[in-house]
């Protein structure tokens, strides 16, 4: 493990992580990138709950 002089964050807005091949694509992203800090967030909104 080395040392870091820098702190790097990934925050990612996700859609639909239920699929097994979506999940495995993103775990092997997120480690290839060796995060300090990794947020993942799903958002779902259903038609009509809010207006523009």
């Amino acid at each position: 493990m080395a040392i870091r002089t820098y702190i790097s964050i990934i925050t990612l807005n996700v859609n639909g992580l239920n699929t097994p091949t979506k999940r495995h694509r993103l775990a092997e992203w997120i480690q290839k990138q060796d995060p300090y800090i990794c947020c993942l967030q799903e958002t779902t909104s259903l038609p009509g709950t809010y207006t523009n």
